[in-house]
């Protein structure tokens, strides 16, 4: 417990639960920015950014400290104020998927980072496939295998080079994998989709290339994550500029820092550690990497130059890794984000000079928001706390009530799936299943749990956590049981984490959903919108079809 009386859920208060289960058995434009419309009638080149844990309450509180990239998108574009993920289940590997192919998870099947898979009776993660081998692009090596073998629709650059073939050129680069190859999907070739595997390297695969992209060789064989080993991270702006404490009590240590700047991104034993890889993921630094990347990459594959619509996809994840770790309202992420405005600027700023302004469209949303720490919160005197372990517990009550056996797959957030056995036996003894289900219930944190057959069900419900829920769904990948969460209590020991996402509550799913470029009617529009509509607006004006999305094309910010 922690010194600020933090109700989290300890053994304690679990073994209490089950105690007590057991005893009871409209648009407004602005006037003074013109609409962009290119010469032919449909843009050169199609740009998807994405920001990794981007809450829509970070332009209210920190826009007045951007004056570049995101400052222009801002005051240039058109921004849906109401956007947001109409789904619960809200993780980078789900987020991506949406944004790349305009459908929702239980139709992309990106259901989270990971889950339980029977068949092999272990976890599996969303990017992962042992039958490609890794192709590196840069010095070191890698075990990591990765394509997109569990996205079960394509993505707009998919379709984009199956309507065009030999007419369209893509490229997708993330420090992530899952978020490479959520927008980029699954390649081709005149493709590149690449990301940072472990520690230094970048790599791709198989699936996307039989060889390494001279391209991308070129820029790494000039740049190096290592070249920031020892770099000391500081504000960029005056420490007045920021809001909040930079020394909140609650803040995490994460190591090799303390929780107040200055940081430098190093390791004691080097920087081929993992631990410098992991300080440098959440630097700005790792921003700037990709940001770089991505304009080299553009030059150099000479997107948006021919009679073409090209693609580009771009996902920071700085911000995910920072907020992960300080939390929204720290220092750390507001300098992540103001650096991250100076380089979207130079993004913005290449793409003029590469493509021309009135010549491409840009779409930016984010995979997912955050939650605030919840010591914070409750140091505040709000109800919030961390779920304890969900695992011990339907593992402890499984075996007390059915006998000595493995019976949990996987807990992972809000999903708990039960291994084969496991599930055999719940389901042929409906009172364990709801002895399970109330101990769940009971748990401190949580509000209510969803089973397998309510998720499938296709009877109409008036709940919207069920909604949003059905909407995360996808069979024989998510849980079969879905634990709710109190507002402001989140998955995670403070050892691990500072503060999370992955639930339904709008912190997590409201992120900006903001066109901006050619074609598009610059102003705030306060009508309905989700991540999802971003790929059938872009498809709309590329001139191509997105069948299987399930997003809306956002006419009313399109030129007509």
């Amino acid at each position: 417990m922690t010194g600020n009386h933090l109700r989290t859920a300890s053994r304690s208060a679990w073994i209490g639960a089950l105690a007590i289960v057991l005893s009871f058995s409209g648009p407004v434009p602005r006037a003074d920015v013109r609409a962009q419309q290119p010469d032919s009638g449909r843009p050169r080149l199609l740009v998807l950014l994405a920001t990794d844990q981007f809450p829509s309450e970070y332009i209210t509180l920190y826009s007045h400290q951007w004056t570049k990239g995101l400052r222009r998108l801002l005051d240039e574009g058109a921004l849906f104020t109401e956007g947001a993920y109409p789904y619960a289940g809200t993780t980078t590997c789900a987020g991506h998927a949406t944004i790349g192919t305009g459908a929702y998870p239980h139709r992309h099947g990106m259901i989270g980072n990971q889950w339980y898979d029977r068949e092999l009776d272990r976890t599996v993660t969303c990017e992962e496939d042992p039958d490609v081998d890794p192709v590196v692009l840069s010095e070191g090596t890698t075990s990591n295998r990765h394509s997109a073998k569990y996205i079960q629709v394509p993505t707009l650059a998919d379709e984009l080079q199956r309507q065009r073939p030999g007419a369209v050129r893509v490229v997708s680069v993330a420090e992530k994998a899952r978020s490479a190859i959520g927008l980029g999907g699954r390649g081709g070739p005149d493709a590149i989709v690449l990301w940072k595997s472990s520690g230094r390297v970048w790599s791709t695969s198989t699936a996307f290339t039989s060889r390494p992209w001279d391209e991308a060789v070129t820029f790494l064989q000039k740049r190096s994550i290592t070249d920031d080993f020892g770099r000391v991270w500081t504000r960029l702006l005056p420490e007045s500029a920021y809001l909040f404490d930079d020394d909140a009590p609650a803040e995490p240590e994460p190591a090799p820092w303390t929780r107040t700047f200055p940081h430098i991104v190093h390791s004691p034993k080097g920087p081929d550690d993992g631990l410098f890889a992991t300080a440098w993921g959440r630097s700005p630094f790792a921003d700037e990497f990709v940001i770089d990347f991505a304009i080299h990459l553009l030059k150099a594959r000479e997107l948006g130059r021919g009679d073409r619509t090209d693609f580009l996809a771009v996902s920071l994840g700085s911000l995910d890794q920072a907020g992960h770790q300080f939390g929204p309202r720290s220092h750390e992420v507001q300098d992540v984000l103001a650096r991250a405005d100076v380089a979207i600027g130079r993004l913005l700023d290449a793409l003029d000079e590469q493509v021309g302004r009135g010549r491409y469209t840009l779409a930016w949303s984010a995979d997912h928001g955050v939650a605030r720490i919840p010591e914070e919160v409750e140091a505040e005197g709000g109800d919030a706390g961390r779920l304890g372990p969900l695992r011990t517990l339907a593992d402890g009550l499984l075996r007390w009530t059915l006998g000595n056996e493995r019976y949990v797959g996987l807990a992972d957030g809000a999903q708990l799936s039960l291994t084969p056995d496991g599930l055999r036996l719940v389901e042929d003894r409906p009172d364990v299943k709801q002895l399970l289900m109330s101990a769940l219930a009971a748990s401190p944190g949580v509000t209510k749990v969803f089973d397998r057959a309510t998720l499938e069900s296709s009877e109409p419900t008036d709940d919207p956590d069920l909604r949003a829920w059905r909407l995360s769904y996808f069979p024989d990948r998510s849980g079969d049981f879905i634990v709710v969460t109190k507002r402001n209590w989140i998955y995670g020991a403070r050892s691990e984490i500072g503060t999370n996402h992955g639930s339904p509550h709008d912190y997590d799913r409201r992120v900006p959903v903001l066109l901006f470029g050619a074609g598009i009617r610059p102003g705030k529009y306060d009508t309905s919108a989700s991540p999802a509509d971003l790929v059938p607006t872009l498809a709309s004006l590329a001139g191509i079809s997105l069948s299987t999305a399930e997003g809306r094309v956002l006419t009313e910010a399109l030129v007509r």
